[in-house]
């Protein structure tokens, strides 16, 4: 190991104008209150591949696993002064790409949990906001639990994987919108059906006759403009035009098929439920209101009613 040390050591002194030209070394002088040193910076490029899906952070962790003991054996040796900084583009756009990641699903989650509780405060009623729910969670359900089954099958025959990047986690949250418009549009009518005095048949057939031919248009628009971005060079636009396709064309599903079934069950029998109470409940206000004015009405005095004139009568003997 000595002779093998000393050697490298003979070839980097033997090069160290070329390594000061090519950037690879550089001198500086560090100020302490020790007083003036001289300090070397040397840049070791590790690569990896970027056509492949590599996890940066593991990476770094195996680096660090195997040049930290290095520098522990050095400082138990007493030798001082030497520090390794990990550094680059490739950790920089991994914690770049990281955080948006995480921004998006936090931003996806809390977006998904206002419109539930707006939905809840709107129709006054805890089962509109879990029909409002499970059809706007569906779609991201259905793809990315068939992303993660298509990688599982993909790695079983070795042919690689679906990857997972910000066009792809972009994808849920443009898609929600599109999904929670119609859902609510499909539960107003269903609404509208329900305080008309239709059952629930026949509430859900009036929301497919108000909405279905939006829906497919909506999809047309939106999901089949949105696909042309799949036919981008650049991978994670080319990702977020897949994922747009796919979701939207789910989404559609899930709100004419899904949506009318939970509103035909035993779910919608307790929107239903929650609609004719809350009716209920105003048209007996109105009741009460109404009461109390025509009550006041009949007490209060009224002076520009001018009574009668007496009539006389004539009584012919």
């Amino acid at each position: 190991a000595r002779t093998r040390r000393s050697v490298l050591n003979r070839r980097l002194v033997a090069h160290r104008d070329e390594f000061l030209d090519g950037d690879y070394l550089r001198e500086a002088k560090v100020v302490s209150d020790e007083g003036t040193r001289d300090q070397e910076l040397w840049r070791i490029s590790a690569r990896v591949s970027a056509t492949k899906e590599v996890d940066y952070a593991e990476f770094k962790r195996d680096l660090q696993s195997k040049i930290d003991p290095i520098l522990a054996s050095y400082k138990s040796d007493g030798t001082h002064g030497i520090s390794v900084d990990y550094t680059g583009l490739v950790p920089l756009v991994y914690k770049a790409q990281h955080s948006l990641l995480d921004g998006l699903i936090a931003g996806f989650i809390s977006d998904f949990a206002i419109i539930v509780l707006v939905m809840v405060l709107l129709c006054r009623a805890a089962s509109a906001g879990l029909v409002l729910l499970l059809p706007a969670a569906f779609p991201a359900v259905v793809v990315f639990g068939g992303m993660g089954w298509g990688n599982a099958l993909l790695k079983s025959f070795g042919t690689g994987n679906l990857l997972i990047d910000i066009g792809t986690v972009m994808a849920p949250c443009v898609a929600l919108g599109v999904t929670v418009d119609d859902v609510v549009h499909f539960m107003l009518w269903f609404r509208r059906g329900i305080s008309d005095g239709m059952d629930r048949k026949q509430a859900t057939m009036l929301a497919y006759k108000g909405c279905a031919r939006a829906m497919y248009q909506s999809w047309g628009v939106i999901g089949i403009g949105l696909s042309v971005f799949s036919l981008s060079p650049f991978g994670p636009t080319q990702r977020f035009g897949h994922m747009m396709l796919s979701m939207l064309t789910v989404a559609l599903v899930g709100n004419l098929v899904l949506l009318p079934a939970l509103l035909a069950g035993p779910l919608g029998d307790i929107f239903g439920w929650s609609v004719l109470r809350l009716n209920r409940k105003r048209s007996e206000k109105q009741d009460q209101r109404r009461v109390k004015t025509e009550a006041g009405t009949d007490a209060l005095p009224q002076p520009h009613v001018l009574p009668e004139p007496a009539t006389k009568q004539v009584v012919h003997a």
